[in-house]
């Protein structure tokens, strides 16, 4: 049922003069679902009084649109005029409704001239401000998931996709064996330890050398065939790639040769390269597997600092495993990182997880700054006897003077809708300021940005 202006909790208490002021300056509308009020970014036009229907508050997070609350009659949205930016929300009709719409002059009049409606506009705007923070809070958490997820997955797929590759690789090596083993039945001992010797020597001397460019690579293969071929090595193309992978050159075929002839050197030749591929594709596996074990490691010991307590933290084993983390959204070549640590640095006294989420803010802002291209340094350095200081700075376009003031005020933004909550530095702020008891600051300029987190090396009781 739809109300009337004096069944508005807003305007209790109102006298029939002031109820016959609102009516005089405010504007009737009826809108059917799916009207658009106030747009994400945009700023409140109106102060909008719901007499009859439903209004939906939402926000876009990436892809996806989060549905923060459902406004029945007796309620009204707008009062986020009394804030300066752009309105954090979207606020759309839910189904047909009918309201009246005061304007934004008329409704500063109001507050002027209705102390209790300015005391109600307060409140609500102070409960709907935590409400959208509480949500946007959990988002953010999300996001942060999603983003060590992404980042897992990054670091995984290399040594996962190497080991994949080995393994059939060695399989293939594996089914040669039997075919090319029968040959050495027939070597002589002094031509088995010739052989021995050689096969030891190049797989103990393997990748000591610089790893080749794809021009010298194949000067080498061409080489290695031409010289098999000129000795009726049947198929010794096939063993090319894999004698220069580890490091066969014709001097050690010649040894060979001196001690092997013809056509039993094709045969050592095959056993040669079936080992040496199953060396060399041994030797992947293993390092894929060490590099999978580390990768884990780092993003459990990132992860798990979301449960520790206050303890001793080293800010540069932090500071290491967000760029991990971060590595898909820079480690495609344009986007250059310098560290530049002061290896003295103490242990602090930290929340581990929590400096990592600011790490992570600071670093992702500095990297999207860049647009994909330029370069972020890392700094940390020693600020007497009691606190450190870490930077991350970037050579990006900088933040405008006159937004500075406000890039640690909640829900301000400068990027598109859907991509910020605004709410990224304001909690990095916090967690600095209130849970570590520091600073964080900002210097900006054209090709130079600057954020300083200055952290004790104890914290207070």
């Amino acid at each position: 049922m739809a109300l009337e202006l004096n069944e508005v909790p807003l305007f209790a208490g109102l006298s029939e003069a002031q109820l016959q002021w609102v009516a005089q300056h405010s504007t009737p509308l009826s809108h059917d679902a799916g009207v658009t009020l106030i747009a994400e970014g945009g700023r409140p036009d109106a102060l909008y009084i719901l007499l009859d229907g439903a209004l939906e508050i939402s926000g876009r997070a990436g892809e996806r649109e989060i549905v923060y609350a459902t406004l029945e009659a007796g309620a009204f949205v707008g009062e986020m005029f009394l804030l300066e930016g752009p309105h954090p929300l979207t606020v759309r009709t839910r189904r047909h409704s009918c309201m009246r719409a005061v304007a934004l002059r008329d409704a500063q009049h109001m507050m002027a001239a209705f102390p209790n409606v300015v005391n109600r506009l307060v409140e609500t705007l102070a409960e709907r401000v935590r409400s959208i923070e509480r949500v946007a809070l959990y988002q953010d958490r999300m996001s942060s998931i999603v983003t060590v997820a992404a980042g897992l997955a990054h670091e995984l797929n290399n040594p996962v996709s190497a080991s994949v590759r080995a393994t059939e690789q060695l399989e293939q090596a594996f089914k040669r064996l039997p075919s090319v083993v029968r040959g050495l039945r027939d070597l002589t001992l002094p031509q088995l330890t010739t052989f021995e010797a050689l096969q030891r020597e190049i797989t103990n001397g393997v990748r000591q050398e610089p790893a080749l460019d794809s021009l010298a690579r194949s000067e080498r293969e061409e080489a290695l065939t031409a010289w098999m071929q000129a000795r009726h090595v049947e198929e010794g193309w096939k063993c090319a790639p894999t004698f220069v992978s580890m490091g066969v050159e014709v001097a050690h075929l010649e040894r060979l040769a001196a001690a092997i002839e013809p056509p039993l050197l094709g045969k050592v030749l095959g056993w040669l390269e079936a080992f040496l591929l199953s060396h060399e594709q041994f030797r992947v596996i293993q390092q894929s597997n060490r590099r999978i074990t580390e990768v884990v490691q780092t993003f459990k010991a990132y992860s798990r600092m979301d449960r520790a307590p206050v303890r001793k933290v080293d800010v540069h084993e932090g500071l290491d495993n967000t760029l991990l983390i971060l590595r898909h959204r820079w480690g495609d070549g344009g986007i250059k990182i310098v560290r530049d640590y002061d290896r003295s640095l103490p242990p602090i006294s930290a929340y581990g997880g929590e400096l990592n989420q600011v790490w992570t803010n600071l670093i992702a802002n500095a990297i999207d700054a860049l647009d994909g291209h330029g370069t972020v340094w890392i700094r940390t350095a020693r600020e007497g006897d009691d606190h450190i200081v870490v930077e991350i700075a970037d050579d990006g376009p900088g933040i405008p003077p006159e937004v500075q003031p406000h890039i640690f005020e909640p829900f301000f933004t400068t990027k598109g809708a859907g991509h910020g909550t605004g709410l990224g530095l304001d909690i990095a702020y916090r967690l600095v300021t209130e849970r570590h008891h520091g600073s964080l600051r900002v210097l900006s300029e054209p090709g130079d940005t600057r954020f300083q987190v200055r952290l004790p090396v104890t914290l207070p009781e």
